[in-house]
């Protein structure tokens, strides 16, 4: 995730949730270090198991996320732990989404070393 994807993703993320009740000059971007295996990465054309283009990646209506949903339920039932997306909130950058539903024993996460004030 790049700087500007990650501030559209919190920026997108204040807007329709709860985060808005709290004061945004308290907040920090912060890197972390991913080591994590398998992935299934949905904006490669080549390895993904749909189209990137598919519209409900990136939908923001209930059957939009009903529909990823669904499909992250597929890709965790096949043994993937996480999954790389296409961003909604800015278009061009991907999000890397976690599931630990059990021992994250294929997951490594550290300090990136970054810390930027947004």
């Amino acid at each position: 995730m790049t700087r500007r994807g990650a501030i559209a993703e919190f920026e997108k993320a204040s807007r329709v949730s709860a985060m808005i009740k709290f004061p945004r000059w308290n907040r920090d971007l912060v890197s972390i270090l991913v080591e994590l295996e398998p992935v299934a990465d949905l904006t490669n054309r080549k390895t993904s198991p749909i189209s990137p283009d598919e519209p409900f990646l990136t939908g923001d209506d209930p059957g939009d996320h009903e529909a990823c949903w669904a499909l992250a339920d597929l890709l965790r039932t096949e043994g993937y732990v996480a999954i790389i997306s296409p961003s909604s909130a800015r278009q061009g950058n991907k999000n890397l989404n976690i599931y630990l539903d059990g021992l994250a024993g294929n997951i490594k996460l550290r300090d990136g070393g970054d810390r930027i004030p947004i």
